[in-house]
């Protein structure tokens, strides 16, 4: 993994931006389990929306991003973080999600865009799992970040460890706006 997004990667853990929004995961398979908590919306008291933005860490060090946190309303602890992370001074761009444990790390990741398997961000690799979940990323181009400022629908797509497919929706509102910047 190299140091910039490392470096993006220890700057996201270590903002303490509050969860803003959160949905149902569903299994793609009808199979799934009755007794799963449900992952429901969230908005913050002040109608925030979705997606937050903002910079932290200054010169060489300044890292700006968008994120998105999906939360189990039961207990209140975040299951899926999605952040689109950029370090100003060299532009290098990033996608980092975090996913629960319990998925298949070999296949990584992907996310949907539209719908259009040329818009997909595809590769997204598992670099490690700490107790929280497992991490992976994924460097953008700036042609990745275009199609996810005008996003309309975005699936995160992981498989369990049964090799099942489970697709998160992603919530698209004030994407487009906070990676304004990008």
């Amino acid at each position: 993994m190299s140091l910039v997004f490392r470096s993006m990667f220890v700057t996201l853990v270590a903002m303490a931006s509050a969860p803003l929004a959160a949905q149902t995961a569903k299994p793609a398979t009808p199979a799934a389990p009755a007794a799963a908590p449900a992952i429901t919306p969230k908005m913050g008291p002040d109608g925030a929306k979705p997606w937050t933005a903002g910079c932290k860490g200054t010169g060489e060090q300044e890292i700006c991003d968008a994120v998105q946190s999906l939360i189990d309303e039961a207990n209140g602890k975040e299951v899926i973080r999605v952040a689109v992370a950029r370090q100003k001074t060299t532009g290098k761009t990033g996608l980092l999600v975090k996913v629960p444990l319990g998925v298949r790390l070999d296949t990584g990741a992907l996310m949907q865009v539209d719908g259009d398997k040329a818009k997909a961000i595809d590769k997204i690799v598992f670099s490690r799992c700490l107790p929280e979940g497992c991490i992976g990323e994924k460097p953008l181009l700036p042609a990745d970040v275009d199609h996810l400022k005008k996003a309309n629908k975005l699936e995160l797509v992981f498989l369990d460890l049964e090799g099942k497919p489970i697709v998160i929706n992603v919530v698209t509102t004030g994407l487009g706006a906070a990676l304004t910047g990008f």
